[in-house]
């Protein structure tokens, strides 16, 4: 008698055309931001982190008792618009996935230092540009109770970018050209970047 033949049924896989959309929350981005930066200490760290990374030289911490703000300069790079969207578009991404490499991390370091004012106003400045790009931040709507729930693609409702011009910086910061003048040895730096922290909680501004 021959040998039986044996057969193997091919395997077929249909491939289903779908995707699967994962939308992080606000609420998850506040909670781990609040366990990476637990506290003020820790947020300004970071803030002076970013600046490093920014290729900063100096950075500076001013505080203005009157309005519990605090303005964090430094004279690294600056941040483009284009670099902007690309953080903020990375937040979500790097919480469902960390990528070391990727600007996910600055993303969530960035809106915790933001937190600790009720609002924040970045004014930031690359070398050769004529204007500054400002960017205005509702942190305390951003944060609210109500947001919790929403994706986190709806914090885009509470920034706003615009350019202004070079002497229209000391209209929205209280570090006026003179102080920074005399840190730098009488020459404003040509990129630069400000984060303003504004009416922040007096047991938070004592703190810091």
């Amino acid at each position: 008698m021959g040998k039986k033949k044996e057969t193997t049924a091919a395997k077929v896989e249909t491939k289903i055309d779908h995707k699967i959309n994962v939308e992080t929350k606000v609420g998850i981005l506040r909670t781990i931001a609040k366990q990476i930066y637990s506290n003020p200490v820790i947020k300004i760290r970071e803030a002076v982190a970013n600046s490093m990374d920014n290729e900063a030289g100096r950075f500076i911490m001013y505080a203005h008792r009157p309005t519990r703000s605090v303005c964090l300069f430094d004279n690294g790079t600056g941040i483009s618009k284009e670099k902007i969207i690309e953080i903020f578009k990375n937040i979500g991404y790097g919480i469902q996935k960390p990528n070391k490499f990727s600007n996910s991390y600055f993303g969530l370091g960035l809106m915790s230092i933001l937190e600790l004012g009720k609002s924040a106003i970045i004014l930031s400045k690359v070398s050769g540009d004529d204007n500054i790009l400002k960017l205005d931040i509702q942190t305390e709507k951003i944060y609210s109770e109500e947001m919790e729930d929403k994706p986190i693609s709806s914090i885009n409702d509470y920034f706003e970018i615009t350019k202004i011009s070079l002497s229209d910086r000391e209209i929205h910061s209280f570090i006026d050209t003179n102080q920074i003048l005399n840190i730098f040895n009488d020459v404003f730096p040509q990129s630069y970047t400000e984060i303003i922290l504004q009416n922040i909680d007096e047991s938070i501004f004592e703190n810091i």
